[in-house]
């Protein structure tokens, strides 16, 4: 179990190597996961906090393909989903390479798998 000191560094800058999300990796969260009045408003924030010319942290990249297929589902106009989609479409080639190598993998050793 974690201890308090550690819960309260939840949204606060991190440690070096922490684990815990930034605050702005907090805004990508609940925008990627919440329901729709929630998820926008953490989207406004976490929009008007970035600069998109400063590039993103790996962590908050990984999040992009989540963030887009929510958005998407929103059908939000925004200059930033080219290049959320982008980053989507990459994780899903990525991805599904990924699948077909491992299923080959299995079915060479003769381990049955449905996918």
């Amino acid at each position: 179990m974690e201890s308090p000191r550690t819960l309260e560094r939840v949204g606060k800058r991190p440690l070096p190597d922490s684990c815990w999300p930034t605050q702005n990796q907090l805004w990508l969260l609940r925008a990627a996961l919440l329901d729709k009045p929630q998820a926008q408003q953490a989207w406004d924030t976490w929009r008007s906090s970035v600069d998109l010319e400063q590039g993103f942290g790996r962590s908050s990249f990984r999040l992009f393909p989540l963030l887009y297929s929510q958005l998407s589902r929103w059908g939000l106009d925004d200059p930033i989903m080219s290049k959320l989609k982008a980053v989507y479409l990459k994780a899903w080639s990525e991805n599904h390479q990924l699948f077909t190598e491992m299923h080959r993998y299995w079915l060479s050793c003769n381990i049955r798998v449905s996918i």
